[in-house]
């Protein structure tokens, strides 16, 4: 027990300490990408581990264990390694860029917003904005309801599960990217967007498009019932307030994580599951703290002893036949897991998959070096995107992409190690971001309007030099999708 107790506060000190380094402030406040990772990691996976060694291990997922007592030691091993070395990973690579993660936070932070005004951006979402409503409206009449007003006016009759499998098998015009990329995906990233221009410029037009894209990304978020999408999606616009706002208090996210809570407690009463709060393995406290973790033992009891490495087999199609592999030899971790763990939910159609932290499907592919490798690469790409972005202009674009990907590298946490190779989600996301951040260059590049604009500002310039008058520019005319600013110029007596 003394040893148990031991590593455990080795562990939480050394990780607090080097993660408050590598995100440079955990204060709640002032979240970023990195801070969150590490509240993520902490109640999902580290607060289970410690718990589960102090004996708290009568949650149902460590049930079904063969090898109790070994997987519970080597999936506990594993989340230290993760807690200690994804911020020293970061850490290092952050000494090799010379990039002080405090300074530059808090420099984005107090950096003033850029404003642009930009009409042709805002027709272009508005035409977006009215194709995805039109294909929503689609799907909402092919599911028959709102499953938001389900979830409101509870209906006891409904078997949520089943009615849950039926709706995600529909599809619009037989292509299931259209409800899962423009739908499911695409109608909340435009949302952030709108808000974020709707803050910004305050705009009447901005608003009520931010406003109808707001109510259409709640109903997306809530299409197959599910629940915590729909606090992970409000999450992201606390996120976008924290940036414009240059930080809020402590106590405003307290309350913001209360106000979360409550909403989780009405949609799991409203679809018929009992949160269970007097109970720390049942509900909601149960599935935060001890399921990641009790999959992850899954991963780490049966890859290796019951069944097989899947050797890279986790690798997308489109990555495997890149590489020269067969496509149809694809099998993420989280399924094999459920099809053996949970083969009753399988057998009744209900099941989806088992998922855990990266270290789970990295160790069910390749071992041990899986799990090291895995810490490395990780904390690779989140300080490389964590310092890309906060190199990049503050503009309500920036805001919105910063957000999303505070998000979507959240979900990839426990989506699978894999995830951080290829996703086309995530490809997608900051592709489209950087489309839009730099929209106005490549509309003014397009349009000639740029160059003109050079062109202009050089012959005043020259004019105004062979003048030999003391006058100071101070405006010039430019493009309404272009903000400039223009040192003065003046002549060489001064």
């Amino acid at each position: 027990m003394i040893i148990t107790i031991g590593s455990a506060a080795i562990t939480a000190y050394l990780s607090f300490r080097l993660f408050r380094q590598a995100s440079g402030t955990l204060s709640l406040g002032k979240i970023n990408i990195i801070s969150y990772a590490y509240y993520l990691c902490m109640l999902q996976m580290f607060l289970g581990a410690v718990l589960v060694n102090l004996g708290y291990d009568k949650h149902y997922t460590l049930d079904y264990l063969a090898y109790r007592i070994e997987a519970i030691e080597d999936a506990t091993t594993a989340v230290y390694l993760m807690m200690i070395g994804l911020p020293f990973v970061m850490l290092t690579i952050y000494k090799v860029l010379r990039f002080d993660p405090a300074k530059e936070y808090e420099d984005f932070l107090n950096r003033d917003t850029v404003e642009n005004h930009n009409d042709l951006l805002f027709w272009l979402l508005l035409a977006v904005s009215l194709i995805q409503c039109a294909l929503l409206g689609m799907l909402i009449l092919k599911i028959g309801y709102i499953p938001a007003m389900k979830i409101v006016f509870h209906d006891s009759s409904m078997n949520y599960a089943l009615e849950r499998q039926r709706i995600e098998d529909i599809s619009l015009f037989g292509i299931t990217y259209i409800k899962d990329l423009i739908l499911i995906f695409g109608v909340p990233i435009v949302s952030y967007i709108t808000f974020a221009f709707a803050v910004a410029n305050r705009e009447i037009k901005w608003i009520v498009l931010a406003f109808v894209m707001f109510i259409a990304s709640g109903i997306t978020q809530t299409y197959d019932f599910s629940k915590s999408p729909m606090v992970f999606h409000l999450f992201v616009f606390m996120l976008m307030v924290i940036y414009f706002r240059k930080g809020v208090k402590n106590i405003v996210m307290v309350g913001f994580g209360a106000a979360m809570a409550a909403i989780l407690v009405i949609m799991y009463r409203a679809t018929g599951f009992d949160p269970s709060f007097g109970d720390i393995y049942g509900g909601i406290i149960g599935r935060t703290i001890f399921t990641q973790f009790g999959v992850l033992a899954y991963h780490m009891e049966y890859f290796g002893k019951i069944g097989g490495f899947l050797a890279g087999r986790s690798l997308s199609p489109s990555m495997l036949r890149l590489i020269g592999q067969d496509p149809s030899t694809h099998m993420r971790s989280a399924k094999v897991i459920m099809e053996f763990y949970g083969s009753r939910s399988v057998y009744d159609g209900t099941a989806g998959v088992m998922n855990t932290y990266f270290p789970g499907e990295a160790y069910g592919n390749f071992g041990w070096a899986g799990v090291v490798f895995s810490i490395f690469w990780v904390g690779l790409v989140l300080s490389f995107l964590f310092f890309l972005i906060m190199k990049i202009k503050k503009t309500p674009a920036t805001i919105a992409f910063l957000a999303v990907l505070t998000k979507a590298l959240g979900q990839m946490l426990q989506g699978g190690f894999f995830d951080f190779i290829y996703s086309f989600s995530t490809i997608v996301t900051i592709v489209g971001f950087l489309f839009i951040i730099y929209f106005s260059d490549i509309a003014g590049f397009f349009t000639g309007k740029k160059r003109k604009a050079k062109v202009q500002a050089a012959a005043v310039s020259e004019e105004t030099a062979d003048a030999g008058t003391g006058t100071a520019i101070s405006e010039i005319i430019m493009p309404e999708e272009e903000i400039h600013v223009m040192e003065s110029v003046t002549d060489n007596n001064g």
